[in-house]
């Protein structure tokens, strides 16, 4: 499997030779990831810095996040890119 190919200009991933469009917040939140790659990113700084001024629940990051792993075919049980830390947020690979 290759490295992943990010597109911000068109919000697209690259993965396996499949080209995927990301919604825009979905996008967003893949970004926020990138910049701290390799570091834990809080579930709180996501939802604020992805949905800010906006009171959004746990369900919308959820489902936020397994649109990326879609995309990724990024298998939450043996994560390959995006790693849950229970409780705490999130963390992207190198």
């Amino acid at each position: 499997m290759s490295s992943p190919v990010f597109d911000p200009m068109n919000q697209t991933i690259l993965s396996d030779g499949q080209r995927v469009q990301l919604t825009p917040k979905a996008f967003a939140l893949l970004e926020q990831l990138r910049a701290s790659t390799g570091q834990l990113v809080t579930k709180d700084n996501l939802l604020n810095s992805v949905w800010p001024h906006v009171c959004v629940g746990d369900a919308v990051l959820k489902n936020t996040i397994r649109e990326i792993r879609r995309a990724l075919q990024d298998d939450p049980r043996q994560p390959r890119f995006i790693e849950t830390v229970h409780r705490r947020g999130l963390s992207l690979g190198q």
